[in-house]
């Protein structure tokens, strides 16, 4: 005895790839998303890391006594405690090879040679001046080194201090 159509049970392969085709359409949109906001994450995390070295650096040599450098070697930013009397000790490295090329080093004012660059912080709390440049595919980003050991990103290319700029401060007189 034969089934009727009304008593059939379950989907026909038309419902199916349907289904299917609905499921890979959501795929392929919310894939590349997750993709690109990992990256994103990750590559946050490591301009975090690359802030915060300065920090370590300078309360490394507060904490020491000794003079603390960092320094770029190949693709990572390197601090290193520098003790009078010993060997360079290495405090910590932050590597960004995945994420940014090194573009331009900056320091005390001026743009320096690839691996010349160095940034000091000393045990009274000093620091040196300096900057790195680094690309992200069009995405250009500064980090700017203070002497009072703090550090900050800028987007784009440091800015050349011109002959019409001046410290907070400082008084200009105009003609």
């Amino acid at each position: 005895m034969r089934r009727s159509a009304a008593g059939r049970r379950g989907f026909t392969i038309i419902e199916m790839n349907a289904v299917v085709a609905v499921l890979l359409l959501a795929t392929a949109i919310v894939v590349p998303n997750l993709v690109m906001v990992r990256r994103s994450r990750e590559r946050d995390d490591v301009m975090a890391k690359l802030a915060r070295a300065p920090i370590t650096a300078l309360n490394t040599a507060q904490n020491s006594g000794d003079p603390v450098r960092m320094t770029v070697m190949e693709d990572a930013l390197v601090v290193e405690q520098m003790p009078i009397d010993g060997e360079a000790q290495e405090v910590t490295r932050v590597s960004f090879a995945d994420w940014f090329t090194l573009d331009s080093q900056q320091q005390d004012g001026g743009e320096i040679d690839q691996g010349e660059w160095e940034w000091w912080a000393y045990p009274d709390g000093r620091a040196a001046e300096a900057s790195l440049t680094f690309v992200d595919g069009a995405d250009v980003r500064t980090l700017t080194l203070t002497k009072e050991g703090r550090a900050y990103w800028l987007r784009g290319e440091p800015e050349e201090q011109g002959e019409t700029e001046w410290t907070a401060g400082e008084i200009e007189v105009r003609e």
